[in-house]
């Protein structure tokens, strides 16, 4: 293989030593006519007789080489395009038939990619982990807060614990400012029209709470103020609440103004301290109006304060990063050891419970009910993608029978019955790939526009949807694996 691979890159050097080798072969034969007597020139005839054809010693070189089926290829590939441009009707027709079929399975198996197999985007999703409880009949149960608080402080094997503590649906009545004369900057800052705020206009919006370590953990930066801290998630500290990029973007402007203003849920005030990039997701699937940390839950009544201390009642999912150098084994083992430490110390809340560690690198959002659904689909795309299939090998066919005084010709001239399908294999390549080439832009294009019709028909104060469409090597792999 590598002396393969010398020829194919020296191509020029090896040409110049063949011919070089074949001078020498023919001047020596010559040389030893010319002792016996005979003259050079007719010496050096009788060395080229005795020889042969320079031209076919030198392709019997190439064979050797494996060079010949490479020239060989090279030739069917030039002669094709040139059938495609001679032939423009049928080439088009060919191109969108095909391109129609593989656009239509490259569009659901991006949107495949994008919830089953594209990584989270976040900081070192391979090292990502779910930590959940379970229990006879449940295998994804969220914890109480106060394990939650257990296993962050005991883990060894985790670099860090967080919580994401559920949603809720908040009222934000009106905006709360310093003074008067900040009211109509404020305002706009967070989208608020003047007469609404005096007659008191009232908009729900989605929050989502988490613990104070949750972006740190995730390594999220702010599109504009900063994110929680550690000790925005303690009873008693200010309220603080951090903005999506999406409802900041679309709703407010992008207005710098609303970070450190301040705005009433609940009738209770909280100071907007930053905005997250548009689109981030963390570690759900759908972005929320705004983000609270954990502590606020009983201020915004998603929870109370009796509850949050109560082992009896779960409070939300644990993520976590694997330490350099532990596995997934180690952290289900260390985490094992702990639920019956936990279990023994509260035997009448704990017992017959469990805890399971998994790799949350992806999204996985594909249950076992939604993977029926899956299939059909992808099935119905297949099938159309073998209907196109089978409409071009139908043009193929009827353009093979135009061809026959050329196929004729070819196999008089001495052309074998492999090198004439070697062509034709050829000829019908160039058109997939040209039709896949066509195929993936417009699946990315036609998901891209369908994402952006949905997100802009769902109303800003439910959030949003983020589905990364864009193409990645694996989408690349799939077009031009069914091309």
């Amino acid at each position: 293989m590598g002396s393969w691979l010398r020829n194919v890159t020296r191509r020029t050097r090896m040409e110049s030593e063949m011919d070089a080798e074949l001078r020498f072969h023919i001047e020596a034969f010559a040389e030893d006519l010319v002792r016996c007597g005979v003259s050079r020139e007719e010496a050096l005839r009788r060395a080229r007789i005795e020889f042969g054809g320079v031209e076919r010693a030198k392709e019997e070189c190439r064979e050797a080489r494996g060079l010949s089926f490479i020239d060989s290829l090279f030739q069917d590939l030039r002669f094709g395009l040139r059938m495609m441009r001679k032939n423009l009707g049928f080439t088009v027709t060919a191109v969108l038939a095909l391109a129609l079929g593989i656009g239509v399975n490259t569009t659901v198996f991006t949107a495949f990619d994008a919830i089953a197999l594209r990584p989270r985007a976040v900081k070192d999703p391979d090292h990502l982990v779910g930590v959940y409880r379970t229990a006879k009949g449940e295998d994804y149960g969220a914890f109480s807060y106060p394990d939650y608080i257990y296993y962050r402080d005991h883990t060894k094997t985790l670099s860090d614990l967080a919580m994401w503590g559920g949603e809720t649906n908040v009222t934000t009545p009106d905006l709360s400012v310093a003074s008067t004369e900040n009211l109509p900057r404020v305002a706009g800052a967070l989208g608020f029209h003047m007469p609404q705020l005096l007659k008191g206009g009232v908009q729900r919006l989605t929050c989502i709470f988490v613990s104070g370590n949750y972006f740190q953990l995730l390594g999220a930066q702010p599109a504009a103020g900063r994110l929680f801290l550690p000790e925005d998630d303690k009873i008693g500290a200010p309220p603080v609440v951090v903005l999506s990029g999406n409802f900041w973007q679309r709703e407010l402007h992008s207005n710098p103004d609303a970070v450190g203003s301040t705005i009433r849920l609940e009738r209770v005030a909280f100071t907007v301290v930053g905005v997250t990039p548009v689109d981030y997701l963390g570690t759900l699937s759908q972005i929320p109006v705004m983000w609270a940390p954990n502590a606020t839950r009983p201020l915004l009544g998603e929870a109370t304060r009796e509850s949050m201390e109560n082992r009896n009642v779960p409070s939300g999912t644990v993520y976590g990063h694997l330490k350099a150098g532990t596995s997934l084994p180690d952290a289900q083992a260390e985490f094992k050891v702990l639920a019956e430490q936990l279990g023994a110390a509260y035997p009448e809340v704990e017992r017959n419970t469990g805890v399971r560690v998994i790799s949350e690198r992806t999204f996985g959002g594909i249950d076992s009910e939604a993977w029926p659904i899956v299939e059909a689909t992808m099935g119905a795309v297949a099938l159309l993608l073998l209907i196109a299939c089978a409409n071009v090998a139908s043009l193929l066919l009827a353009r093979a029978a135009t061809r026959r005084r050329e196929i004729g010709v070819r196999l008089s001239l001495g052309a074998g019955r492999s090198r004439l399908l070697q062509q034709l294999l050829i000829e019908s390549t160039l058109i997939a790939l040209l039709a896949g080439a066509v195929g993936l832009p417009l699946a990315s294009w036609t998901l891209h526009l369908l994402v952006v019709e949905i997100s802009s028909a769902i109303p800003s104060y439910w959030g949003a949807i983020a589905l990364q469409v864009t193409p990645d090597i694996r989408i690349f792999g799939y077009t031009v694996l069914i091309s």
